[in-house]
């Protein structure tokens, strides 16, 4: 129970007023991704006050788009829990002795990620899970970020890494962005931080990388791919 109150804290609606990576973390929490994967843009904004659950008598926190159903908090964490385990056993399969690196920004998506991870693999002792954050050097809001994923690896038991640009890229974002203020942060920082959780994935020998998405940030990934060339 106490697992499934910290995912619940990191996907609900308004469980957070921001994330630490500056985005607004009340948006309709099943955009959000659980693991591995983008979870299709299946619910939208969260139910209107005073609408009850369709499968109890609790008060509705979210509406499924494409279902129709009014969800509560319970029954929401439910489908959410379900269709992010049915995605995970559908890309991958466990044999034991394996090892799974989580990318954690300290953010809800990769949040959600680890703790619906750990709650998955709680009966697996022979499969370990290994927190991985990525420090960009961006001094704003990358040590809160830093704090944040090292106090939920600490209370999911699992051992945390930090990997910073500095020792792969040889530089900060800050100092890049100081380089080249004419160019697009996320140009630089993208394939940065994909080449750093990479390389922290092989210094742990990790058999799997998990990454914690949202559909926004896909959606937008791939407008500005197809749109810049």
């Amino acid at each position: 129970r106490a697992a499934a109150d910290l995912w619940a804290a990191a996907i609900l609606p308004g469980a957070h007023d921001r994330a630490p990576d500056g985005s607004g973390a009340g948006s309709a929490a099943s955009r959000r991704a659980a693991a591995f994967w983008p979870m299709s843009s299946d619910a939208a904004p969260p139910a209107r006050s005073g609408t009850g659950c369709d499968r109890c008598a609790s008060p509705a926190v979210e509406w499924i788009r494409y279902s129709g159903d009014h969800l509560c908090r319970d029954h929401f964490l439910a489908f959410v829990e379900r269709r992010a385990k049915r995605e995970f056993r559908s890309q991958v399969d466990l044999r034991g002795d394996e090892r799974i690196a989580s990318g954690m920004s300290g953010g809800k998506d990769s949040s959600t990620t680890a703790v619906l991870l750990s709650e998955f693999l709680t009966n697996r002792q022979d499969i370990e899970l290994v927190g991985i954050t990525i420090d960009e050097g961006i001094a704003s809001y990358r040590p809160a970020g830093i704090e944040m994923a090292k106090r939920l690896c600490g209370g999911l038991g699992i051992e945390h890494r930090v990997l910073a640009y500095e020792e792969t890229a040889g530089r900060t974002m800050d100092e890049v962005v100081a380089l080249d203020p004419a160019a697009i942060p996320c140009s630089y920082c993208g394939p940065f931080r994909r080449q750093a959780l990479n390389r922290a994935a092989r210094e742990v020998d990790a058999d799997y990388v998990a990454t914690g998405l949202n559909l926004d940030d896909t959606a937008n990934t791939g407008v500005f791919t197809s749109t810049t060339g």
